[in-house]
């Protein structure tokens, strides 16, 4: 193809099938054949292809343009997210616009429902969107979901505990996911297990929390309220809830932090207590972070497929723009996977 424009009579000759088949599967259409849509978006990565945005935005009403929305840009979970949502973005010829909220962007609670509206549609309204997908925790922001969903804007969030008509959902099942890990420190004998909680109002952090409860739970086991401790998700919230559950007279002899990085203060925090891991305490985490391979030894983790449910938010959005409401509703679980790695061991 050295030299030659592609185009999407290109795209039609390698697939086999007639331009009007490539524009629809382009624009997400009802009745294509999946083995046709295979064959004809196998053809776009292979040769490279990728819709003019421009002219297609001129020829009709939509902008082609979504954003995706984050309250941390610096966060490795936003980085994965954002290269899967992007990767689809090229592959269906959208243009993905990053839309930073701070909390002086969020709609206030004691707003009314029509000022929540105008709200909505003011927050990106001006950007000539045709959906918007909120990462976490803008998606377990109730008065921003309602705004969006009033203004009419297609809406997907990602790992949401929110349930509302008309909008889509992309998440693990992360209570099972915690279930599986607290599973795993008791199967190797652990009963004294204590957890490091996430970010308050954050969606994933309560999931994580209530998983790992209802594991304990379901093996008969006490959890102690000096057995809980709060953090934020950074590695310093992860070292000061340490030093609360050193200083419990009944020390645990596993810790599950509710993140990565609050895991890795966890171990930061035993080390400096010359506590040796997993020889003294056994430490897990969750995400699967490039931090939990950094650390040593690397780190017992849940990891979380990133850049799939940025695939997955992405082609969700992308179809309920081209086919309207009604397609493709509910929530859509992708699989995760328990790391074990030397960071956990049988209790002393």
């Amino acid at each position: 193809m050295t030299g030659r424009r592609v185009t999407i009579q290109t795209v039609a000759d390698q697939a086999g099938v007639s331009k009007k088949t490539v524009s629809r599967v382009l624009n997400r259409e009802k009745g294509v054949n999946p083995l046709t849509e295979e064959k004809v978006m196998d053809a776009v990565r292979a040769l490279g292809f990728k819709p003019n945005i421009a002219a297609r935005s001129l020829a009709g009403s939509r902008s082609y343009n979504i954003a995706l929305a984050y309250d941390d840009p610096s966060s490795e979970y936003m980085a994965g997210i954002q290269g899967g949502v992007l990767e689809i973005c090229r592959l269906y010829g959208y243009h993905l616009m990053l839309e930073p909220l701070d909390k002086a962007d969020l709609v206030s609670a004691a707003d009314g429902q029509d000022q929540e509206a105008e709200r909505g549609g003011g927050l990106f309204g001006m950007r000539h969107l045709d959906g918007v997908i909120l990462m976490p925790p803008l998606s377990d922001n109730e008065q921003l979901v309602d705004a969006l969903v009033a203004s009419g804007q297609p809406v997907v969030l990602i790992s949401s505990g929110l349930e509302r008509d008309n909008v889509l959902h992309v998440r693990i099942d992360e209570m099972r996911a915690a279930r599986e890990m607290t599973r795993h420190l008791i199967e190797l004998g652990h009963r004294r297990i204590a957890f490091i909680v996430g970010r308050k109002h954050h969606g994933a952090a309560l999931r994580r929390h209530k998983g790992f409860l209802a594991e304990m739970e379901a093996h008969g086991l006490d959890v102690p309220a000096g057995r809980i401790a709060d953090g934020d998700f950074t590695f310093d919230s992860g070292m000061a809830a340490t030093e609360r559950l050193l200083a419990s007279p009944d020390r645990p002899t596993a810790i599950f932090a509710g993140n990565d990085h609050m895991a890795a203060g966890v171990m930061a925090s035993l080390y400096q207590h010359g506590l040796k891991v997993p020889g003294d305490i056994s430490v897990a985490g969750f995400d699967g972070a490039q931090i939990a391979k950094m650390v040593w030894p690397p780190l017992t983790t849940v990891n979380q497929p990133l850049d799939a449910l940025g695939r997955a938010a992405g082609e969700r959005l992308i179809t309920r723009i081209q086919r309207g409401a009604g397609e493709g509703g509910g929530a859509q679980t992708l699989s995760s996977r328990m790391i074990v790695g030397g960071t956990t061991a049988p209790p002393k």
